[in-house]
């Protein structure tokens, strides 16, 4: 009690008269899957309770749920933020069958079904504010309860359910301007925020004289995230200029065994090094050592962290023109752009990157620079404990 009234006491100095709030992150996926959906609410918890707040997550688990590295890292760095669990039972497990991360329908599922035992638990239990990050999951708030949702992408159509439960929707935060444009377009008229992306500039940081002459990807291997594109692209500069570099992949996912075919029909078994889910330290290490990090996702995301990620560690970016990264990345300022879904342009701009040192430097500093001043946790979670005492105050 005493270390709380102390950082109410804290908070109160320092924002004036913004006070300390009961916040539930609702995200039932955080327990198991490691993408920018699931990072981003365990993020917001670990900068919300350091700025004194009371913070629960509620998420899954059971005896067929495995836990993911990452959310078990995150229980033992961060000892004050609460963890509450919907205990599933095998009537559940039908949903977890289907391998998360494959389509938008296995999400939806989950959402309906487990928006059933959330409702309970919240039912019984009263915050301040309920933060939810899937337009299904607010199904799990009762009308009592006030709440926020994040939008962390955009679906390239509206499906019916979505549609009704955005009706009831008013305090929506999207994750980039992009992105809130993409769902307007859908039909959602509403009073939307935009707050974005953020990185702990304290996990996410440069080392000095350990840049090789790898290409980095990191993400989920999708087909939105391009990586065929850089497999194509790495042929180009090896054909076109006797360029042989090598790229590491970092992540997993349903089309996996597609680029690794594409890889060894183009001979670049040997330069395309796929590695999975790899450890904290690896990734970090990764980042800092990397030539340059090569991005060409092409929809639906926000300013993607990988890239703020990259730009923290000082590693150059290439990404993807008509996304939400041009709301982030410069063309030839901070980072370099490419056109959508091209090779041919992917393979000239890594080899500009690539050659010219100058622009390399400029790109570096800048885009380091950005992120330092912009793009830290702990500064978006100022601004969204703002965001939410506005709501809280209605």
């Amino acid at each position: 009690m005493v270390k709380h009234l102390a950082n109410k006491y804290v908070l109160q100095k320092k924002y004036g008269t913004l006070n300390s709030m009961k916040i539930l992150i609702y995200q039932p996926r955080v327990s198991y899957y490691t993408g920018g959906g699931e990072v981003y609410p365990l993020q917001t918890a670990k900068f919300f309770a350091e700025l004194g707040h009371d913070v629960t997550v509620l998420t899954t688990k059971a005896k067929y749920i495995k836990f993911s590295d990452y959310f078990l890292k995150f229980i033992e760095n961060n000892p004050t933020v609460k963890i509450e669990y919907i205990v599933l039972d095998n009537n559940y497990k039908f949903i977890y069958d289907t391998p998360a991360g494959v389509d938008w329908e296995r999400w939806d599922l989950e959402s309906l079904y487990i928006a059933r035992e959330a409702y309970s638990f919240l039912l019984k239990h009263q915050y301040d504010i309920v933060t939810c990050h899937c337009v299904i999951d607010t199904l799990a708030v009762p009308f009592c309860q006030k709440h926020i949702l994040h939008l962390h992408g955009s679906p390239s159509e509206l499906n019916y359910i979505c549609k009704l439960v955005l009706k009831k929707e008013k305090n929506i935060l999207a994750v980039s301007k992009n992105v809130a444009n993409k769902w307007r377009l859908l039909g959602i008229d509403t009073n939307m925020r935009v707050s974005t992306n953020a990185i702990d500039d304290k996990f996410f940081f440069p080392a000095e004289n350990v840049k090789g002459n790898d290409l980095l990807f990191v993400g989920r291997l999708i087909p939105i995230k391009g990586v065929d594109y850089i497999i194509e692209a790495l042929n180009i500069l090896k054909q076109k200029y006797s360029l042989a570099l090598n790229l590491k992949v970092i992540g997993t996912g349903p089309i996996i065994d597609e680029l690794k075919s594409l890889a060894k029909k183009l001979n670049l078994e040997s330069q395309v090094i796929f590695y999975g889910l790899v450890s904290n330290e690896f990734l970090i290490s990764s980042y800092q050592s990397a030539k340059i990090a090569v991005l060409p996702s092409y929809e639906k995301e926000g300013i993607m962290s990988t890239l703020l990620e990259a730009a923290a560690c000082k590693t150059p970016a290439i990404t993807t023109r008509g996304t939400s990264m041009e709301e982030f990345a410069q063309d030839n300022k901070n980072a370099i752009l490419v056109e959508p879904k091209d090779s041919a342009d992917l393979a000239e701009k890594i080899y500009r990157l690539y050659t010219d040192k100058r622009l390399y430097n400029q790109i570096q500093r800048n885009a380091y620079n950005e992120v330092k001043l912009h793009y830290t946790w702990k500064k978006k979670a100022q601004e969204l404990i703002k965001y939410y005492s506005e709501d809280v105050n209605e």
